[in-house]
């Protein structure tokens, strides 16, 4: 049994490469849309996406079930289930690419404030080829809770602040092929023998307090009425400062989250009763040295008062995505988005796949 909390808890962990540019969270609806979302910020998501945007929440909601559930692969699911209830964990291990990610998050959000309990963990690793490539397995589960305010400046804009209190276990493992050589000799299988007392040699643990702040400006435009366009722009500072972790009980600490800058812009049309027409454009991790079309993120979404659909582009990368609501109570999202891996454009790509289920009470 221990053995297999250990193999949950590593496959259930995120991707750390050193060329991934990490978000502290992704949300299945603006995946869905290319993953741009900081000057539209009109749900839950808004409390890490651009907390600005509580300013424009209309209503009280209350999320008391909200589960998202990251894959890869079908393949990757059966094999989980199979280990978690049947036991087989010979079989959870495969050579490739792996990816799996929980959330979950119950959240209260009303205008000008939110607040939200966060259980998240996320996975990646690769054993394409262990004994030449080498191998990766980086990794973080955080728990915690995160809580935002929004001040309106004036009609046309709004200031916001986001802090996370959060305790982090997590690892980035990596092995070149020669280390593996030399520490299993040329048999890869020594290594996977070993693998998850590997990992756990490896796990850092601590507490951080992350702080983000947030500006959603809107534009003013000629036209007015209810079912006029409405262009914001937007600007992010993420983890101020740079978000260090204190360690827990003499372990090694988590890896430093750096300070990062977006920004981002939006044209919301509600151009019916109940539907509206978005398009939104980010560049996220403004200031990274890499491509520019690695940091770009574009996508659009229809949305009626019980149907989402939407479409973009993440990092070059096709984006898709939709919704089906039974407000107040329901909502489902499911949104698929590829993500770079390699040091340039259209080098790598790993395609992911995600589904939420939201119960509770959010009225359109």
């Amino acid at each position: 049994m221990k053995k297999l909390l250990i193999i949950f808890s590593w496959i259930i962990s995120t991707a750390a490469y050193p060329t991934l540019l990490q978000n502290s969270f992704e949300g299945v609806r603006p995946t869905g849309m290319g993953n741009a979302f900081l000057a539209i910020a009109d749900d839950a998501n808004t409390l890490w996406y651009n907390p600005a945007g509580l300013s424009e929440i209309k209503g009280f909601h209350f999320n008391l079930f909200d589960f998202a559930l990251g894959f890869d692969s079908l393949d990757t699911l059966s094999r989980v289930q199979k280990a978690i209830f049947n036991g087989k964990t010979n079989e959870l291990i495969r050579e490739g690419q792996e990816y799996l990610r929980f959330n979950f998050m119950p959240s209260v959000i009303m205008p000008h404030f939110g607040i939200s309990l966060f259980s998240q963990t996320h996975g990646f690793f690769d054993l394409s080829d262990v004994t030449q490539a080498g191998l990766e397995a980086h990794s973080y589960h955080d728990q915690g809770a995160i809580m935002g305010g929004a001040f309106s400046l004036t009609d046309f804009l709004s200031f916001g602040f986001s802090l996370r209190a959060f305790y982090r276990a997590g690892f980035d493992f990596s092995l070149s092929a020669q280390e593996i050589i030399d520490k299993y000799g040329t048999n890869a299988n020594s290594l996977l023998d070993n693998i998850y007392q590997e990992l756990s040699n490896e796990a850092g643990h601590g507490y951080a307090f992350g702080l983000n702040a947030g500006l959603r400006i809107q534009v003013p435009l000629k036209s007015k009425g209810p079912s006029s366009p409405k262009l914001f722009l937007a600007g992010t500072v993420e983890d101020i400062g740079n978000t260090t972790f204190k360690s827990v009980d003499e372990h090694a600490v988590p890896t430093t989250l750096k300070q990062q800058f977006n920004f981002g812009g939006a044209l919301i049309y509600p151009f019916a009763k109940n539907w509206s027409w978005n398009f939104a454009a980010d560049v996220r991790h403004a200031f990274e040295p890499t491509d520019f079309v690695r940091l770009f993120h574009v996508g659009t979404e229809l949305r009626q008062s019980n149907l989402g659909l939407r479409v973009g582009a993440n990092q070059g990368y096709l984006t898709y995505g939709f919704s089906v609501e039974f407000p107040p109570h329901t909502r489902l999202h499911f949104s698929s988005y590829g993500i770079e891996l390699g040091n340039k454009r259209w080098e790598k790509e790993q395609r992911l796949y995600l589904l939420q289920l939201n119960i509770g009470f959010n009225p359109n």
